[in-house]
């Protein structure tokens, strides 16, 4: 899974960018294997000065590349940065964790599908005379 990092009002440490990497990176492994090279997660992070009225850090991601044109979205805030960036990798975790589970299920319907159709199929049958 490609990762692609943005920081709004924020300086993007190495230490930020390693704890994204981590936490949002680490998620890949829930990620079918056929999709691991074409999903692509876009964090942004938004960090909000505290003399301003909204003093809460935001994360979104925006995971695509998941099969089906399928994108996951998620926002979270908090007070720190770090905790935003918490919320949305657990929040990410059930939410791919669901969808994966909905792609496995779908090809495994297609694939039995087909060996039934295998199995029912009589080649001393055909529509020519």
């Amino acid at each position: 899974m490609k990762l692609q990092i943005k920081a709004v009002n924020l300086d993007l440490t190495d230490s930020v960018r390693t704890y994204v990497t981590e936490k949002i990176g680490g998620l890949e492994r829930l990620v079918l294997k056929h999709h691991r090279d074409s999903a692509m997660a876009d964090v942004k992070l938004i960090f909000k000065p505290a003399d301003t009225k909204a003093t809460k850090d935001k994360c979104h991601v925006t995971i695509s590349g998941l099969g089906g044109g399928d994108v996951i979205h998620v926002e979270e805030e908090a007070e720190d940065m770090h905790v935003a960036i918490d919320r949305a990798a657990h929040t990410l975790k059930e939410t791919i964790r669901r969808h994966e589970d909905k792609q496995r299920d779908h090809i495994n319907r297609e694939a039995r599908d087909l060996k039934e159709q295998a199995q029912t199929f009589d080649p001393g049958e055909s529509d020519a005379p």
